[in-house]
């Protein structure tokens, strides 16, 4: 079954959120993946503007930890996984369901601009990515 391009965005998204929470509470910590769906994520046209300024600072799990402890009121795991999920909450936002994922941008509407482009622009942009045969980089599906 092949995925759509804006299913395997989300589940992309979904993961790293995931990796950072489990780092952040104690978990498991997966540097590798982390790193490698971070700079997947960036390479997507103007995802990473929209990503939490944290995930665009901290290039590896180390730094996110260390960002996290700076932080204050966030001593407890709750806490953590609470600021992250708020965090993220505006890019997931915008998917109800697994059937909505072809039809919904994962933008709240009117929440994301970035260089003069409304979030509709970001849609379309993306919607015309596919991702390249025999990997994950993400190539135009137009002008090949």
């Amino acid at each position: 079954m092949a995925l759509t391009l804006e299913k395997t965005v989300l589940e992309k998204i979904e993961t790293l959120q995931n990796i950072m929470l489990a780092s952040v509470t104690g978990g498991a910590r997966d540097e590798t993946e982390y790193r490698q769906i971070r700079e997947e994520l960036f390479r997507v046209p103007g995802l990473k503007e929209a990503l939490p300024r944290f995930v665009r600072t901290c290039g590896d799990l180390s730094q996110l930890w260390h960002f996290i402890k700076t932080q204050e009121n966030l001593g407890s795991y709750a806490r953590r996984r609470e600021f992250i999920w708020n965090a993220f909450r505006p890019l997931l936002a915008g998917v109800d369901d697994a059937a909505g994922v072809e039809r919904e941008v994962f933008f709240v509407k009117g929440s994301f601009r970035t260089s003069g482009r409304s979030c509709n622009q970001v849609k379309h942009q993306v919607s015309n990515l596919t991702p390249k045969a025999g990997g994950s980089n993400l190539v135009p599906t137009r002008g090949r």
